[in-house]
């Protein structure tokens, strides 16, 4: 059970969200003025966060709109409890937001019940500033299907884990980078090395109790929590499920 060059890019997750497009026709789901003929175009866009992450969307928003004056975005902050749930409800009722964020495994009820948009034309025409071949492929996940891409990362999270080389060093260990260049960094000097850190008075391993670490190791072990089409398959999953037992009966 080796852990996949976890030192160069760390034991990492990719994203929990995306960027997506509401189907709209002349008017946005807003009902205010859309079109290209020059007329001032009212877009909303959706997204859950905290006070200061929601500071962040608006300063980008701003400069967009600094951009493309002829285009107002209205930020529309939903809370995250119930989000996916509420967004479903609001799309289905055609009077959800133009442009929002979605989980992962939100996105095939979205692309199954026809309310996003495909962006392939789009990223292929002039308009774009960038090419989708640009983009690492495991960025879009469950956002492309049957070769049609419905949604693109707005970031990608790289999750590592930090040692302090002091430690190591009084502990007559080796850092995790040594024997990751000899080839010997896996789940079993793993344990050896926080085992013996502990021996030493320190802590092993501190990991917040969050979701998205499951995903890293899950992924460290060739494991899968859901397939290339989003659907569910950790209960079926051997080495998701290995992953587990390994975090709970080891106690790393």
């Amino acid at each position: 059970m080796k852990i996949s060059n976890p030192i160069k890019s760390g034991i990492w997750i990719l994203l929990v969200m995306f960027i997506v497009i509401g189907c709209s026709n002349n008017s946005t789901s807003s009902g205010k003025t859309s079109s290209g003929n020059g007329k001032s175009i009212q877009l909303t866009m959706q997204a859950w966060g905290n006070p200061a992450e929601l500071k962040v969307y608006q300063k980008a928003i701003d400069g967009f709109m600094d951009k493309n004056p002829n285009i107002k975005v209205k930020l529309v902050p939903v809370s995250s409890d119930q989000y996916d749930q509420k967004l479903m409800t609001s799309l289905q009722g055609s009077k959800g937001p133009d442009v929002f964020y979605a989980h992962e495994p939100t996105m095939p009820q979205m692309i199954e019940a026809d309310v996003v948009q495909p962006l392939d034309d789009f990223f292929n025409s002039e308009a774009s500033y960038v090419n989708l071949k640009e983009f690492p492929e495991g960025l879009f996940g469950p956002a492309r299907q049957d070769g049609i891409t419905y949604g693109v990362a707005p970031d990608a999270n790289p999750m590592v884990i930090y040692y302090n080389k002091t430690i190591f060093k009084e502990a007559g260990l080796k850092t995790p980078q040594e024997y990751y260049e000899e080839g010997n960094w896996n789940w079993d000097t793993f344990i050896e090395v926080t085992s013996k850190i502990k021996e030493s008075g320190k802590e092993g391993l501190i990991m917040e109790n969050w979701q998205g670490h499951w995903y890293s190791w899950i992924w460290s072990n060739g494991g899968r929590i859901f397939d290339q089409k989003g659907n569910f398959v950790l209960p079926e999953n051997e080495k998701a499920k290995e992953t587990f037992h390994f975090l709970k009966d080891k106690k790393v």
